[in-house]
């Protein structure tokens, strides 16, 4: 994603043990001294281990969509959960099929699932809302989840630019 001519101010953090379920979760971008910050730039990486008695063919579906002061929609899976989940090749071809904005990824065993935005010109965004479904193969054994949340300002090496973007503290 990054280049030469281009300027990258990150920040990260991981959450662990993330309980799956129907409701999406908001994870905020905040700098060093937890202030808010707006960003243009946005990678999220879920990761799956299944439990002892789990099996490699366990999995976790994950939506995230980025959020902002602006709303980056105006039918966020926050308020619209119904708009978060899987649907069956009937309900698509009947056309009862409804996208969340962002990104829908698959997280398995050894194998992240991994989501970036870039926003653009126009827009910012100050956190995520991440809803996770988890898919073991055996019911009673959900697998841990953990969520790797990078995230910041990529801006052009521009002097007359570079007062655009929050740079956190």
């Amino acid at each position: 994603m990054m280049d030469l001519i281009a300027g990258k101010r990150t920040y990260s953090y991981a959450v662990s043990a993330v309980t799956p379920g129907t409701t999406a979760s908001g994870f905020p971008f905040v700098d060093s001294s937890g202030g808010r910050i707006k960003c243009n730039y946005a990678k999220i990486m879920v990761h799956y281990d299944f439990d002892s008695n789990g099996s490699e063919v366990d999995h976790a579906v994950a939506w995230i969509e980025p959020s902002g002061p602006n709303q980056l929609t105006n039918f966020s899976m926050v308020e619209d959960p119904g708009i978060s989940h899987e649907y069956t090749t009937a309900d698509i071809a009947a056309g009862n099929v409804s996208g969340v904005l962002g990104q829908c990824i698959f997280a398995a065993v050894n194998t992240p699932g991994v989501a970036e935005f870039k926003c653009d010109n126009g827009a910012i965004m100050d956190s995520v809302n991440i809803r996770i479904e988890d898919h073991p193969k055996n019911s009673s054994h959900e697998g841990e989840i953990t969520i790797e949340i990078t995230y910041g300002n990529i801006t052009p090496f521009n002097t007359l630019r570079q007062d655009r973007y929050d740079r956190g503290s």
